[in-house]
Formats: structure tokens, sequence, C-alpha cells
């Protein structure tokens, strides 16, 4: 399924997301695949991922960079077009196309901005405020990282806050390898492997960790 964890600081996001992709099967439509890849696509001013149906999430992303007038606002309506094609494919409205949920990615003057779609429709975007920490996973079970959720956040600090780059990094992707590892112990749907994206104002970096040796 799907396991994601996006930051907003004051001047930089940070995004995570497993490994483990779901896909409806044409063939039998109530069967549901699962296989490993990224979730985490790009776009000129950022980067684009979520969870839910795995075409339905590739399809959206797919009409929205194929908009010669990139704007984040024209998310939603592709997305919503990706529902209904694959519905049309499909035959029916699957139960997946409801949990979809998307975030993406902008850089701004100060920084970067996180934005979110959720699952209700109409779709809509929506920003998120700086010092926010969201979670989207399909096992609503979270007894086995809620204190390492609560100790992330409660530790966010904006990019400008370290005295270099690397220590910003490893700041963060200790906290999140771990939280992501203990997850996946409980929860066989997600990978305990992820990609992380780190943005700010002047670059976007990104990593995939195996997460087989960092742990707390």
């Amino acid at each position: 399924m799907s396991f994601i964890i996006a930051i907003q600081l004051k001047d930089s996001l940070i995004l995570a997301a497993d490994h483990q992709k779901t896909t409806l099967d044409l063939a039998d439509p109530q069967s549901v695949q699962q296989s490993h890849a990224s979730k985490i696509h790009s776009w000129e001013q950022g980067l684009i991922s979520g969870v839910g149906e795995a075409l339905m999430l590739t399809g959206a992303v797919g009409l929205f960079n194929a908009n010669p007038q990139k704007d984040l606002s024209a998310l939603p309506s592709c997305l919503t077009l990706s529902r209904q094609l694959r519905v049309q494919a499909l035959g029916f409205e699957h139960a997946q196309f409801n949990l979809t949920r998307l975030f993406c990615t902008q850089y701004t003057p100060t920084g970067a901005q996180l934005y979110q779609i959720d699952a209700a429709l109409p779709y809509r975007l929506s920003p998120l405020k700086p010092d926010t920490l969201s979670v989207f996973i399909f096992e609503p079970n979270l007894d086995h990282i809620a204190q390492a959720l609560q100790q992330l956040q409660a530790g966010l600090r904006a990019f400008s806050s370290f005295s270099s780059q690397q220590d910003w990094v490893q700041y963060y992707l200790r906290a999140i390898a771990n939280i992501f590892y203990l997850q996946h112990q409980h929860d066989s749907s997600m990978s305990q492997s992820f990609d992380i994206v780190f943005q700010n104002a002047d670059q976007c970096l990104s990593a995939y960790i195996e997460n087989s040796s960092i742990q707390k």
C-alpha cells in the first residue's frame, strides 16, 4: 500500500515515501497487485507523490506534466480526469480510488512549499502550514510509531537553524528511517525502504534508503 511522511518547515520541506505500489488488474479488477516502485515524481518546480491506486496517480502526474502551462492549481483537475479514465478502464469505481491523496511541492522565494490534495471530492489543493508533520498511511494503527512521531514533531527545525546541509539531512533522515522501520514490522503492506527528498529555496536533494541499517 503506502506510507508517506511530509514535513513543512518554515523555509524548507521533507517528503518520504515507501516503495510498495498497488495496481488494479484489468483482467480481474477485484484483485490487487503489489510491486515495488518509486512513488515520488518530478515536475518543473518540485515533486508529486501520493497514496492510492498506482495507475490513477501516475496518470494524474502524466496529465499534469503534459500541460505546457505548469500550474499546481490544475493538479486537482488532472487527478479527477485520471480517476474518470481509470473508472472507464475498469468498468466501476474501485474502493482504492476513494483513498487517493496527493502531496506536491513547489519552490518559493523564501524556501519550498508543500501542498496536499485530500481524498474528498471535489479534489482541492491546500498548502501545509509551517512546522506541520503529516502522515499518509493505510494501516490505521499508529501505536507502534506514535512516540517516534511525537518526538519528530516536537523537534522540527528549519533548514536555516543548522550549521550545514549535511547536519540538516542527517538530523531528519535518522528519525524518519526509524519510523519507517518500526511501522514495517507491524504493517507488511508498506516497505521499510523509501525515497526521501529535502527541498529548500536553492536545491532539491533526493535519495533512496534501503533502511536495513539506519535505525536507532
